[in-house]
């Protein structure tokens, strides 16, 4: 006889239907990997011991035993040790199995604040990537053989490009001084076919530094710099000898100032492109001469800055190019024109390099030019060109 089953006792069954659904698959799921984490050696490797226990305890993968206590069962062991003073301290930590068979290591440098925890913690989260594809795999029930194995290889982890290791960030500020070999080369075309032109080589002696408050920031952050830089000629003269007069000696004065902001985006930690925006005052000052006053440009100047990390940062390429937009050219308007226009250009190629210990230093190869206009006078056109190399050694603060 079919009788109707009542509303409630048919919830009854669904629920519990449901709840058996759920619960019937837990007992097949991996269980959890035991883990405990050994005494580190060096300076503070008790506060980076902690700070590795504590990101451990974060991963639901894991049973992290607490500290100084063993487990018999645990399946991975964490070891490390520290090296350096405080301000340039670096860390590794190594991930073994139970037989003391090495899994996967990670290294890293002891920051201050947020960003060196964070610094660990990330260090930790990918040693444990690494290590457990890596653990022997639990013994099999016996089965039948089969000869058919559609099982893929474990996927190779590669340890070295989880953190940044501790060569691997700028210097938070870099200050450099250093001399600089300097040519210019001055041409102005005037009406009538005439033309005045000044050469000279000279040495500049410059200061320049480098600030990069958020470099060892894991965040986007990390890519804001700001620079300043100053360079004056020495032992400089200019002479001019007329045909069939004695030569004459006018004082001369060249100096250049420089500052910029800007921020580079970090692709892959192997290249850094970007781009900034300074102000510049270049000023080449001579006495009066009848062949080319002085000559005065600020500018504003727009640029885009990459780097490429060939070795970390013992080891980097810097290449720039940036636009002068000129505020004035004072001395060439009174002598050739009032009216007319002017720009510049520069670009440069460097290779520099930080050590590890602080020495940082840099050799750069740079050209620069503007280019004139002139109506109202008697000039037509002219070009200030300049090359230079330079050469700076300095220290940078980690």
């Amino acid at each position: 006889m079919l009788r109707a089953m009542s509303p409630s006792r048919s919830w009854f069954l669904l629920v519990s239907s449901l709840f058996v659904g759920v619960l019937a698959p837990l007992p097949a799921m991996a269980q959890r990997v035991g883990v405990v984490v050994m005494p580190f050696d060096g300076p503070g490797s008790d506060a980076i011991r902690s700070q590795v226990h504590e990101a451990l305890g974060e991963d639901s993968r894991l049973d992290v035993a607490a500290l100084d206590e063993g487990s018999p069962g645990a399946q991975i062991l964490v070891s490390g040790s520290t090296a350096g003073r405080a301000t340039r301290r670096t860390f590794e930590i190594v991930a073994s199995d139970g037989e003391g068979n090495e899994l996967a290591t990670q290294s890293g440098r002891v920051g201050r604040g947020a960003a060196g925890r964070r610094a660990v913690a990330d260090a930790t989260r990918a040693l444990l990537d690494a290590a457990i594809p890596r653990l022997p795999p639990p013994p099999a029930a016996e089965v039948e053989p089969d000869t058919t194995d559609t099982t893929p290889p474990p996927e190779e982890h590669h340890d070295s490009a989880a953190t940044p290791s501790s060569g691997s960030d700028p210097a938070i500020l870099g200050l450099f001084a250093g001399i600089v070999a300097h040519n210019r080369s001055t041409g102005i075309d005037l009406q009538g076919g005439l033309h005045r032109g000044y050469d000279s080589v000279y040495v500049e002696l410059a200061v320049a530094g480098e600030l990069r408050p958020l470099a060892h920031d894991p965040s986007l952050a990390r890519g804001l710099f700001v620079r300043a830089s100053y360079a004056h000629a020495v032992a400089l003269g200019t002479q001019y000898c007329p045909m069939g007069g004695s030569c004459q000696r006018y004082d001369t004065t060249f100096f250049r100032i420089y500052g910029d902001v800007g921020f580079l985006f970090d692709l892959d930690r192997v290249a850094e492109l970007g781009a900034g925006l300074g102000f510049g005052f270049e000023a080449n000052q001579i006495a009066d001469n009848p062949i080319l006053p002085g000559v005065e440009y600020p500018y504003l100047r727009p640029a885009i800055r990459g780097r490429i990390r060939i070795l970390e940062e013992l080891l980097v390429l810097d290449a720039e190019v940036g636009f002068r937009s000129l505020f004035g050219r004072d001395g060439l308007n009174a002598a050739y024109g009032t009216g007319g226009d002017s720009f510049g250009m520069d670009a440069s190629l460097a290779a520099t390099g930080l050590f590890d210990f602080g020495l940082t230093w840099r050799a750069e190869f740079g050209w620069s030019s503007y280019w004139h206009s002139f109506t109202g006078g008697s000039g037509q056109s002219g070009t200030d060109q300049a090359l230079r190399g330079t050469f700076l050694l300095g220290y940078g603060f980690r």
